[in-house]
């Protein structure tokens, strides 16, 4: 995936963008759908939901990174859905997945994160 703007230009000396988790560059962004900036770098997660709030948390900061399936017809969980990284004060950045599972476990892994 391709970093938009928004994640370039807020990489801080220092960091190494390990990954692009959203980005909002593309042919038809914004025209049908809002779609999030989030970034992954060797020190924290950052960017901004689809309703424009930006967030920054260092990796100590991370309280949880949770998987929210969808729901199929009959309401069993599909393979797809969001992914909400949780920082201080409840604060989430929230961006879609098509493998759900295997971003929060990188994501857990680059940053060194357990939870009980």
């Amino acid at each position: 995936m391709e970093a938009s703007k928004y994640i370039l230009s807020n990489i801080q000396p220092g960091e190494k963008l390990l990954r692009v988790l959203s980005s909002s560059k593309g042919l038809f962004t914004g025209w049908f759908q809002d779609v999030p900036d989030v970034a992954l770098t060797d020190q924290r997660v950052f960017g901004r939901n689809a309703d424009g709030k930006s967030h920054s948390f260092p990796a100590s900061k991370i309280k949880n990174v949770e998987v929210r399936p969808d729901k199929g017809l009959l309401g069993r969980e599909k393979s797809t859905g969001s992914v909400a990284i949780i920082g201080p004060y409840n604060r989430e950045l929230i961006y879609r997945s098509e493998n759900m599972t295997a971003d929060r476990d990188f994501i857990m892994k680059a940053l060194r994160l357990k939870f009980n």
